[in-house]
């Protein structure tokens, strides 16, 4: 952008940017894995969007003399292309309507040229160009390859419209030139406000399933995630929460309960251990009659039950296998026996795709090392030298070492290690302080099994999951009188 737009506009919407990357619609576009049907959705949406948005050019053209002829060029190319489009999609346009997010998003932008403020006009359709320049040039470097939508990632990366977005900027500098600082700060609100609800489009395209569209039957099979772990009588962790985060992820969830527990926020009084063969029915039933995706296995309290489920998966083919050793509770109440994490480490950790520890369970992993040096871990190449010396003694083809328990220059940091790899992959998010977190490890290790069982690769599977996490922290509440809240009763 020019000097005087670019001052004023940078950073307003980066973060905003930042989420649509993340979100599951550009993670599975970018991968090649998105459902054709979900395209769809969005294919439609856009084409009533467009309709909308070039009858906009054409009146943004009419509010500048100076202007008007590249308004209305802009206005009718995009006219000739949905001349085209609705050739392809004329079954389907017939009884399409907009979802709730691009009405509001189209009224919103009618409602700006409403004012006949050129500046503010020119603004409002400008999140439109910028966000899809940014993210046309992001799939076409990231996106796997050969990828189905392919045309479409070389449309908005193409020369013609970086043409385009080139300028608009101009045009945009131009004007802010002339505009009071009042203005200017009227433009730089409008700005943010559009690009989020450019991210609220995305998003509903992605949730295409809630407006229907008669054309658009065929749907993708069910995905299935099975979780093995404890149950949580106050819903903050264990199988409440993994069941709570398969749901919001879209996925359908299966249980095997390992144990009972009584607890709240504040403390888990009870535990109540199901037996190895009942641990076992649940397992088979399951896997016999459902197409399982994907398996996340959290709290295994005793060596029968650990036994049972190495027992039960050891021959299992295709399925994404997430381990979250947990032992102990936030609250300090140990949940595992000595003998289960032999087992577990011996038998049930080879099994898993990644293992997900925290640090308290990081350390408890490599004290069962015979010859192990770190006692403590407070920076990034403490968990990365950690993470190594657990893939390489366990034999575990990758490990997640979260870091929550520490704070590393004011950020949450997890570190990804592969057995595979030499190079780790670091995620980062801002540390937040709230005592929403009963249930973290939980929803993390779950909403990473939900993102591998519908094919996402383990880098973007942690990306999207530990998105999912932050956002659910700031959105949790207290519940009931402990210090720790909860997080998945937003979900």
């Amino acid at each position: 952008m020019e000097k005087v737009a670019k001052n004023h506009f940078k950073n307003k919407a980066d973060d905003i940017l930042n989420e649509i990357y993340e979100m599951p619609y550009i993670i599975e576009f970018c991968e090649g894995i998105l459902p054709q049907e979900k395209f769809m959705f969005y294919k439609v949406q856009d084409l009533l969007y467009l309709q909308e948005f070039s009858k906009g050019l054409y009146t943004i053209g009419n509010q500048s003399a100076e202007h008007k002829e590249t308004f209305h060029k802009w206005a009718v190319g995009i006219k000739k292309e949905l001349e085209l489009l609705e050739v392809r999609f004329e079954t389907i346009l017939k009884d399409a309507e907009m979802s709730p997010a691009n009405l509001l998003y189209t009224s919103y932008l009618n409602n700006c040229l409403s004012e006949n403020k050129f500046y503010k006009s020119l603004t409002a359709f400008f999140a439109c160009f910028w966000v899809y320049h940014k993210v046309g040039d992001y799939l076409y470097k990231k996106a796997s390859k050969p990828n189905p939508y392919q045309e479409w990632i070389n449309f908005y990366h193409s020369e013609d419209f970086a043409q385009d977005v080139k300028m608009y900027k101009s045009i945009l500098n131009k004007t802010f030139q002339n505009l009071e600082e009042t203005q200017i700060q009227e433009c730089v609100q409008c700005f943010r406000l559009t690009c989020k609800m450019e991210y609220k489009f995305w998003e509903s395209a992605y949730n295409f399933e809630f407006w229907p569209l008669s054309e658009i039957k065929s749907q993708p099979p069910h995905i299935i995630a099975l979780t093995i772990a404890g149950s949580d009588s106050s819903g903050g962790a264990g199988i409440q929460a993994d069941l709570n985060t398969f749901h919001a992820h879209k996925v359908v969830g299966c249980s095997a309960i390992t144990a009972l527990t009584a607890q709240n926020s504040m403390v888990v009084s009870d535990i109540l251990a199901v037996s190895r063969e009942m641990t076992e029915k649940q397992i088979k039933s399951v896997l016999e009659d459902c197409q399982v995706n994907g398996i996340k296995i959290g709290m295994i309290y005793n060596k029968d039950i650990a036994e049972g489920i190495a027992n039960s998966l050891k021959d299992l083919k295709g399925v994404k296998i997430v381990v979250d050793p947990v032992m102990v509770s936030s609250t300090g109440y140990s949940l595992i026996s000595i003998e289960a994490s032999q087992i577990i480490c011996q038998e049930v950790l080879p099994l898993a795709e990644v293992v997900t520890p925290n640090i308290p369970e990081t350390l408890f992993l490599l004290g069962n090392m015979p010859e192990n040096d770190i006692t403590s871990i407070g920076t990034v190449n403490e968990m990365v030298r950690a993470g190594k010396k657990i893939c390489e003694f366990y034999k575990i083809k990758a490990v997640l070492v979260k870091g929550g328990h520490v704070r590393i220059d004011n950020k949450a940091v997890d570190v990804l290690v592969r057995s595979s790899q030499e190079e780790v992959e670091i995620f980062e998010k801002d540390y937040l302080e709230s005592k929403n977190t009963h249930g973290t490890g939980c929803s993390l290790s779950s909403a990473i099994t939900a993102n591998l069982a519908k094919g996402y690769s383990l880098s973007s599977a942690v990306k999207v999951a530990k998105n999912y996490v932050y956002n659910a922290v700031k959105k949790g509440y207290k519940l009931g009188k402990g210090e720790f809240g909860t997080l998945n009763h937003f979900t």
